[in-house]
């Protein structure tokens, strides 16, 4: 093993680029390969070139100092040794700690080079490759290593350590990996395996960890330490990483917030955007009181929960029992065509009481139909033991059949005699169930849908979920703004548990202070914090997941609502119904977020908005699969329904097409690598004459028309483009293949890149 080691330096944010292994020779060296595993790869290296075959990532943040370390595989399938160097951009003042290469020959070496010295060699490199993907990363220093080689037919691991000082804004820390944003138009050319794991250490207890990128597994081991790891298919997917903790406010009285934004004058007066407001309170301290929990159990027992899923499901009430506290309160309901009760209302745990819980449960016999109206009645109207939080664990796995089956009558019954404000957790067993009536009772309530598929085991579902819901920390809390922000989502929040973020994205009309309120009941007393954001302040261009992540979630929400008022039978074409699905359909093509509804305008090569016959035919396909779907109230086609809207509504991350895609009629899911995002842009991959064509959202229906400039890669025009792009956030359209025709500065310019 071989060592070279730097002394720390404060630096700024890295830079890495996850997709798969680019490689070029030399100029004058035919036998040395650049190896720029950090760079977006069109074409396939022959079989006997080396290749990156795994990139694993290991962050340690203590406090507002990282050290980040990658570690390489090279693999070398040919008889001879390969001579390579590696290039990574990095930003200004990152420091390199050490450089590592198994068993090499000579002591290999690494150079830091400043933005300009790095600037040359990427100019340099791409237009030796004629491949301007690297000037995706313009602005940026790098890090380069001498020649080293890798040996025959085998793999060589190779680890770079480097330093950086954190940026922050106020108590929020932020990680930075500046990845590239092209997705490679064949996957399988790359075969690249990411992981990525990172350490935090803070000097205070930490109240959130976030990531607007990727989706984290998060281990608080204790307030001031926290393991995040990201799964391999996450990890692989492209876009920047980021990583962003709050630590606990000096002298904070609880509630710690964080607010970023991005700036777009299409929003309000010119001066305003989308912003994300991140909170979480302090993990709570083992004396202080915990609100008291009222659970009653509402469980079907008509014939179809025969056999294994009764038994799940009384598995599961049986935990719920055993998981409260003495002297918190439950009962039981249980229903098929009539109405029994453990008791008249909930009454408070007790070893004697929840035995005798127990022996009912073994008791209970399965046959009749199902009557959730009745049942949910019975559950909702007795009054709330004091000082408790009132909640419903209901389990069914049927539509109504008795009683009233009316899915809008049941809906506005419950939601009227719930007086008592108790949320509603459901959980829906199978495909039989109505995913629409079952999702807008909890919803309704403050609770959360969870849906059971067929082979998925209803007491581990049941379990997870009430594992959480340990007394809320702020209960029925409450965002007021002031005039300059809007178009919330979420509209109003949920019940804040142990643990959880308070996640809210909207709109802002103007820059400059903004004022909210958040008002809750933490146990018996009321609370109300007061924030004060300068939004001017905390845009930045970098932050052009905001808007994609707020459409997201407003998709989701339209969805939902179009599925509630279609319950009614209300035709798709009717104008309470078109105006929400218009609005879904503006913002799915806008911002490239994929629905069952409107994902043929990126996958059928016909498909275009550039005359006014081709929009028609668009409108009519969109209404068409609305008309045909919106109606499904049970089985796979309706699940699959409320599995998109629900991943939609509550989205932490903005939804990838071509990484997360949505899930088919038949829960199969679909990917589609027909459209990409660049920052907040969505672009749509079209054909012209055998060569790829990428057109931005803003676009589509002026495609046809001329640009009011065309940009040859190698040209001055084009480097100017491109370093405007950089500057604007929006580097990663010179890192897509083919032609690309984006808006610069208000003017529609033709970006012709490499040959696909």
């Amino acid at each position: 093993m071989k060592t070279i080691a730097r002394s720390l330096v404060a630096g700024c944010a890295l830079a890495l680029v996850s997709a798969p292994l680019a490689l070029a020779q030399t100029a004058g060296r035919a036998e040395t390969l650049e190896i720029m595993p950090l760079a977006r790869q069109w074409f396939r290296p022959g079989p006997s070139f080396a290749r990156l075959s795994a990139v694993d990532v290991k962050v340690v943040i203590d406090g507002q100092v990282a050290t980040t370390t990658l570690e390489l595989s090279l693999t070398n399938p040919n008889g001879a040794p390969q001579e390579a160097e590696v290039l990574l951009p990095v930003p200004d003042g990152v420091s390199i700690r050490s450089l590592q290469f198994d068993g090499v020959g000579n002591e290999p070496n690494a150079k830091l080079l400043p933005r300009e010295e790095a600037r040359k060699i990427y100019d340099a490199i791409t237009a030796r490759r004629r491949d301007p993907a690297l000037l995706e990363f313009v602005g940026y220093g790098m890090i380069r290593t001498s020649a080293f080689p890798i040996p025959a037919n085998s793999t060589l691991k190779a680890r770079i350590t480097y330093d950086q000082v954190l940026t922050a804004d106020g108590e929020r820390v932020e990680y930075l990996l500046p990845r590239s944003e092209a997705i490679a138009a064949n996957p399988s050319q790359g075969g690249v395996t990411w992981t990525f794991a990172c350490s935090i250490n803070s000097d205070r207890a930490i109240q959130t960890i976030y990531s607007p990128s990727h989706e984290l597994s998060i281990d608080i081991s204790d307030p001031r330490h926290a393991e995040v790891r990201v799964q391999a298919a996450q990890a692989a997917a492209p876009g920047p990483f980021r990583l962003a903790f709050v630590p606990e406010k000096p002298g904070s009285e609880g509630l710690s917030t964080t607010l970023v934004a991005y700036p777009d004058p299409s929003v309000g007066d010119g001066n305003g955007g989308f912003f994300l407001l991140l909170g979480a309170l302090p993990a709570r301290e083992g004396a202080a009181p915990v609100q008291n929990r009222e659970v009653t159990l509402v469980l079907d027992r008509s014939g179809s929960m025969q056999g294994a899923k009764f038994e799940q499901a009384r598995g599961a009430a049986l935990a719920v029992i055993d998981g409260l506290r003495d002297g918190e309160f439950f009962n039981i309901i249980d229903y098929s065509d009539t109405i029994q009760s453990y008791e008249k209302q909930p009454i408070a745990k007790s070893a004697d009481t929840a035995q005798r819980a127990k022996a009912y449960l073994g008791a209970l016999r399965i046959g009749g139909g199902t009557n959730i109206q009745d049942a949910m009645l019975e559950a909702v109207k007795p009054a709330v033991a004091d000082g408790a939080l009132p909640m419903i664990v209901f389990l069914t796995d049927g539509v109504p059949t008795t009683g009233v089956t009316s899915e809008v009558l049941i809906r506005e019954a419950i939601v009227k005699a719930n007086s008592f404000e108790r949320r509603v957790f459901v959980f829906g067993v199978g495909y039989d169930v109505n995913t629409p009536l079952l999702s807008s009772i909890s919803t309704a309530s403050r609770g959360v849908p969870t849906f059971v598929l067929p082979g998925e085991n209803i007491e581990d579902k049941v379990s997870q979920v009430f594992r959480r819901l340990e007394g809320p920390r702020l209960a029925s809390p409450a965002l007021s703004t002031d005039r300059a922000v809007r178009e919330l989502q979420p509209a109003s929040l949920n019940d804040v548990f142990e643990g959880d973020q308070i996640l809210v994205v909207g709109q802002y009309t103007s820059s400059g202070p903004v004022h909210m309120t958040l008002k809750g009941k933490e146990g018996l007393s009321e609370r109300s914090f007061e924030l004060n954001f300068d939004m001017a302040r905390a845009a930045s261009s970098r932050n052009g997941y905001i808007p994609r992540l707020w459409a997201t979630r407003k998709i989701g929400y339209l969805l939902g609502e179009i599925r509630e008022k279609t319950a009614g039978g209300l035709a798709a074409s009717s104008p309470a119904i078109k105006e929400l699905t218009d609005e879904v359909v503006r913002l799915s093509t806008r911002y490239g977020v994929m629905t069952e509804y409107t994902s043929f305008l990126a996958t059928e090569p016909g498909m275009s908005l550039a005359t006014d016959e081709l929009r028609t035919e668009y409108s009519n396909r969109v209404s068409g699969a609305f008309q045909e779907r919106l109606y499904a109230r049970k089985g796979a086609g309706a699940m699959n329904q409320e599995s998109n809207t629900k991943s939609l509504k509550f989205a932490m991350v903005p939804q990838s097409a071509a990484v997360d895609g949505y899930a088919s009629k038949d829960m199969s899911q679909v990917r589609i690598t027909a459209v990409q995002n660049v920052a907040q842009n969505a672009l749509y991959r079209r054909g012209k004459q055998g060569q790829t064509r990428w057109v931005e959202a803003a676009l589509l229906e002026k495609e046809l028309e001329a640009p009011e400039q065309v940009v040859a890669f190698g040209t001055p025009d084009y480097a100017a483009i491109a370093h405007r792009l950089a500057e604007t956030g929006q580097a990663g359209y010179v890192a897509m293949p083919g032609e690309v025709l984006v808006l610069v500065d208000g003017k529609r310019v033709l970006l012709q890149n490499t040959p696909d």
